[in-house]
C-alpha cells in the first residue's frame, strides 16, 4: 500500500483473484465464494476499483491457443474519497512482453489544492441558545464510511448549522 496523501490510500498489484467469471478466459469459471469475499473485502475497506485501460486481461500462461488462460489478477484499487485529490486519474495495462503479468502504469496528475479553511471553533457559538442540540443532532446523524471521512462530513455539517 502506497500513502499518498494524509488518509488516502492505493493498492496496486496481483490480487490473485478475480472479481467475477468474465475477467477470465480459457479456464473453468473462478470459485463464486472466492469472487464474493473479493468484492466485500474491497467494499468493507472502502475502496474503489480503477478501470484500467489497455490490456483486458493482466496475467497469461500457456502459448497456445488450446492451452492458453487469461485472467484480469492485476488491477488498481483507491479508497474511494482519494479520487477527488486528483484532476487526472487514470491506469493503463501495458503489453505483457517479458513476463505472465502486464505492467500497470498509474498516473496522477494535477493534485488539487485544497481552498477549503480548517474548521475552528468559534467561542461565541456557545451562546447560540441551541448549541448543545445542534451538536448532539449533527454528531449523532449516520455518516458511512473510514473514520477520517466521518469526522471530516460531521464538521462541515456542523459548521455549516452553527453558520445560520
Amino acid at each position: 500500500m502506497v500513502s499518498l496523501v494524509s488518509s488516502s490510500e492505493l493498492v496496486a498489484g496481483d490480487f490473485k483473484m478475480v472479481l467475477d467469471a468474465h475477467e477470465t478466459l480459457g479456464s473453468r469459471s473462478p470459485a463464486r465464494g472466492s469472487c464474493e469475499d473479493f468484492r466485500s473485502m474491497i467494499k468493507d475497506c472502502d475502496l474503489v476499483g480503477i478501470r484500467s485501460q489497455g490490456a483486458l486481461f493482466t496475467w497469461v500462461r500457456g502459448r497456445s491457443t488450446r492451452t492458453r488462460v487469461e485472467r484480469l489478477l492485476d488491477r488498481v484499487l483507491v479508497w474511494d474519497g482519494c479520487i477527488s485529490y486528483w484532476r487526472e486519474f487514470s491506469c493503463v495495462a501495458l503489453p505483457c512482453i517479458c513476463a505472465d503479468h502486464c505492467p500497470l502504469l498509474i498516473r496522477l496528475s494535477d493534485f488539487k489544492v485544497s481552498s477549503h479553511r480548517l474548521f475552528r471553533f468559534q467561542s461565541i457559538w456557545l451562546e447560540h441558545p441551541d448549541f448543545t442540540a445542534i451538536v448532539s443532532r449533527i454528531w449523532s446523524s449516520p455518516v458511512v464510511g473510514r473514520p477520517p471521512h466521518v469526522v471530516i462530513n460531521k464538521l462541515r455539517s456542523l459548521k455549516k448549522a452553527l453558520k445560520t
